[in-house]
């Protein structure tokens, strides 16, 4: 995983919230490229206590991730096991945020949307949608349907300074303008 925040470049270990490393790239090698300039390596616990926690940027003593929901959506249509593997994946996934100092702000592809061909574009049925919300109500946090695609809303709120950093995959996000992502 790869952070950029300003100048410095961190490669996150792998104690990653995206295990296996699903990859949503430009083309080209980009993530090879940004893994390259990485001149640091830490933990996303490390990171949240000292730049969400420490710093306090929002007062409120937690660093403001914003989340890419459909990433998360995606990958758990590849679990297996047990009765409910969907569910139970998402439910998994959102109980390691809180076991870190981490405010997650989750962001949905809206109806404005562009329709893409892709592998990673496919657009989840609203029925898992309005369950992952459900999930996201239960746990208490915050989400909001995007006008377009989530990661050019995460893109927005970055620069906007709502949120620290963005958690995604999808190289997309630079693209948009964001400043920091994991």
């Amino acid at each position: 995983m790869k952070v950029m925040n300003g100048s410095t470049v961190y490669t996150l270990s792998q104690q990653s919230l995206l295990r296996p490393p699903y990859t949503m790239d430009v083309g080209g090698g980009f993530w090879g490229v940004v893994n390259r300039l990485a001149s640091k390596t830490c933990s996303l616990l490390r990171l949240c206590t000292e730049d969400g926690f420490q710093a306090n940027h929002h007062q409120d003593r937690k660093y403001q991730l914003g989340v890419d929901a459909p990433l998360l959506l995606y990958q758990a249509r590849s679990a297996t096991g047990g009765p409910h593997p969907y569910h139970a994946t998402l439910f998994f996934k959102l109980t390691r945020f809180l076991a870190i100092p981490v405010a997650p702000n989750f962001a949905f592809d809206g109806h404005l949307r562009h329709i893409k061909e892709g592998r990673n574009k496919v657009r989840e049925p609203h029925s898992q949608v309005l369950m992952f919300i459900d999930m996201l109500k239960a746990f208490s946090f915050n989400y909001r349907m995007a006008p377009g695609e989530a990661e050019a809303e995460l893109a927005r709120m970055n620069i906007a300074g709502e949120i620290d950093a963005i958690f995604s995959n999808d190289s997309n996000c630079f693209l948009f303008g964001g400043t920091t992502i994991l």
